[in-house]
């Protein structure tokens, strides 16, 4: 277990905010006596077997795409999360992602992103934590949103952190209608905090192998880097779904895409 001593509390009770979690029901039907006595937590720690949990790009990317129940689909997920986000104003704070592994993460190391706003671009790599980094990804897992990746040096998703500490309903509703769904194995939440980059193209961003093997180059999404991707015939799928105010689209929905070319892909298992 590594430390993050700067998101710390004074106690062991203290290092998570405790929420109760409803049942798994449409969280539209918000009746307080359904509630569940079973307790979550919002981790700020990282783990060293959390990142080896998430399931790979091509199983993640699978199972939203092509492998729900009948009844279900990626839209209606989708936008069902939207109104969780929008119900508690965070909307401009958080968004939906899908949960997937990009290289085999060593022993005591996280997967930490390194902002270069002059360049206009970030780069993660496996990182020994320190009290830098902040937390900005999450999933459900064990009962607990936990932590997988991180952010050195960020007030916005400092900032953002903070904001979703005090909106424990927010908590709770999402990991009752992900689990509802059966979908809390590939979508959790994330915390966004790349206006810079956002703000660079046409809204959102674009995720690709970086310079090394165990690398990701996060740019801002533009035709030019999409039409350029395309020559390279990878795989590419959305993988962050956000509803605010960010970026240049206009009906406020900003696109994070994840390209994986073939030789990436073999280390996304």
């Amino acid at each position: 277990m590594c430390r993050h001593s700067s998101m710390r509390a004074d106690s062991d009770d203290d290092r998570a905010i405790q929420l109760q979690v409803a049942p798994l029901v449409d969280p539209r039907f918000r009746c307080p006596d359904l509630l569940l006595r079973t307790m979550v937590a919002l981790v700020m720690e990282p783990a060293d077997s959390t990142y080896s949990l998430l399931p790979n790009f091509e199983a993640a990317t699978r199972k939203l795409n092509s492998g729900l129940p009948r009844d279900v689909t990626k839209e209606k997920i989708l936008s069902a999360c939207k109104d969780v986000v929008d119900r508690h104003g965070l909307a401009d704070t958080v968004g939906i992602d899908l949960k997937h592994t990009h290289f085999g993460m060593p022993a005591g190391q996280v997967l930490a992103e390194v902002q270069d706003p002059w360049r206009k671009e970030s780069r993660m790599w496996p990182q020994a934590f320190t009290e830098s980094l902040t937390p900005f990804a999450f999933a459900l897992i064990d009962g607990k949103w936990q932590p997988y990746e991180f952010v050195a040096d960020c007030e916005e998703a400092k900032l953002g952190l903070v904001e979703v500490q005090q909106k424990p309903d927010f908590l709770k509703e999402l990991a009752t209608l992900l689990q509802h769904f059966g979908v809390q194995d590939i979508l959790g939440f994330h915390v966004l905090h790349r206006t810079f980059l956002e703000d660079a193209g046409v809204g959102g961003t674009m995720e690709t192998p970086g310079e090394k093997p165990e690398e990701l180059l996060l740019r801002p999404n533009s035709p030019e880097l999409q039409h350029d991707l395309a020559k390279l015939m990878g795989q590419s799928a959305q993988v962050m779904w956000m509803w605010g105010r960010r970026g240049h689209l206009k009906h406020g929905c900003g696109v994070c895409v994840c390209f994986h070319c073939g030789s990436h892909c073999k280390g996304h298992k």
